[in-house]
């Protein structure tokens, strides 16, 4: 939380309403708990202008913690993602966020993902 700046913001789209820095840290909490050993690899951070980046990242986690108000399924993740990121003075002022909801929900077995190729019937 140290790289956001007091005033910052995250957009998710999944989100009624953008995150102040209160709910930025409430979120990366609820993320790390249902997912303790997540890991973020980056693919690319692009620049996009002195203040603005795009990065792109792949999420890889087991689902150990409550998510999203349900219990642990103990399934694994591997999820990408791209944030565009805007700095000011330097520290995150504004971020939003990307990625795709339903194949997570789907790897988490909540949900079947079409993109997915659906198991033979016998």
């Amino acid at each position: 939380m140290q790289c956001f700046a007091s005033d910052a913001t995250f957009v998710d789209p999944g989100k009624s309403a953008p995150l102040d820095r209160g709910g930025i840290e409430k979120e990366f909490q609820g993320v790390f708990a249902a997912f303790p050993d997540a890991t973020f690899e980056t693919l690319a951070l692009d620049p996009i202008s002195n203040e603005v980046a795009a990065w792109r990242w792949t999420l890889r986690g087991t689902n150990t913690g409550q998510f999203a108000g349900g219990p642990p399924t103990g399934r694994a993740i591997e999820l990408s993602g791209c944030e565009f990121i805007q700095v000011r003075e330097g520290l995150i002022w504004h971020v939003t966020a990307y990625f795709d909801r339903l194949r997570l929900v789907a790897q988490l077995g909540f949900a079947s993902d079409p993109a997915l190729p659906t198991p033979a019937k016998d």
